[in-house]
C-alpha cells in the first residue's frame, strides 16, 4: 500500500505542475509552491479517509490539462 500512496504523490505533484505549465503560469513563485502544499495535503488526508473505508488512495485525474490547452481557458 505505501507504493500506491508514493505514486499517487508523484501523480498529484505532476498533474498540478501541468495545470501550471499548460496555463502559462510561473512554476517559480509562491503561490505554485503553496499549490503543491495544499494539493499534497488535501490528497494525503482523502487518502488517509479512503483508507479508513478499506478502499485504494485517490488519485488525480489529469484531463483538464487537455481541455486547458485545447480551449485556452484556466479560469
Amino acid at each position: 500500500m505505501l507504493i500506491a500512496y508514493l505514486v499517487t504523490t508523484v501523480e498529484t505533484i505532476g498533474d498540478l505542475t501541468a495545470v501550471y505549465e499548460v496555463s502559462e503560469l510561473s512554476t517559480d513563485t509562491l503561490e505554485y509552491h503553496e499549490t503543491i502544499q495544499g494539493g499534497l495535503t488535501l490528497d494525503s488526508l482523502a487518502s488517509i479517509i479512503a483508507s479508513l473505508c478499506t478502499t485504494l488512495p485517490n488519485t488525480t485525474f489529469s484531463q483538464n490539462n487537455g481541455v486547458i490547452a485545447l480551449t485556452k481557458c484556466a479560469a
